[in-house]
């Protein structure tokens, strides 16, 4: 377990979230992750009435309190597919020493993956992150 990094992008961070409730890791890195589909559904469309039914809910803000490894969020404040505010629900989730990093742009080409050195940092080097890395702004702040 020691070894194991969760990493979930997008899409993807429904089933690591769902995934670091229920097996042991090290941590779990989410970039650009959604608090759930009905979350994003809402901010794309909140004129339409609340009255559609979702197979798949992904509640990711009720699947985080699960997680009781680390957890490290990266979410760009301009995001073109999953809003600011959509990601930022997740805050109330998370635990105490968790981290919301609120990355200036868009970042939608400029995804971590498994090789970015932000990634590599925190699954090698214990998740000392420095705040004046490009990209990060000061609110890249713990949970609270």
């Amino acid at each position: 377990p020691e070894q194991i990094v969760i990493f979930g992008r997008s899409l993807g961070s429904a089933f690591a979230t769902w995934l670091a409730g229920r097996v042991e890791a090290r941590m779990v890195i989410l970039e650009t992750p959604f608090a759930s589909m009905r979350h994003l559904f809402r901010a794309y469309f909140p004129f339409l009435p609340p009255a559609f039914f979702f197979k798949f809910l992904f509640p990711n803000y009720r699947w985080l309190k699960k997680v009781t490894v680390p957890v490290y969020i990266f979410q760009g404040d301009e995001d073109l597919v999953v809003p600011f505010k959509v990601a930022v629900y997740l805050k109330s989730s998370l635990k105490p020493d968790d981290r919301f990093f609120d990355l200036k742009g868009h970042w939608n080409e400029r995804h971590f993956g498994a090789d970015h050195p932000i990634t590599l940092e925190l699954a090698c080097g214990g998740g000392s992150i420095p705040l004046d890395w490009p990209g990060c702004t000061r609110n890249a702040i713990s949970s609270e």
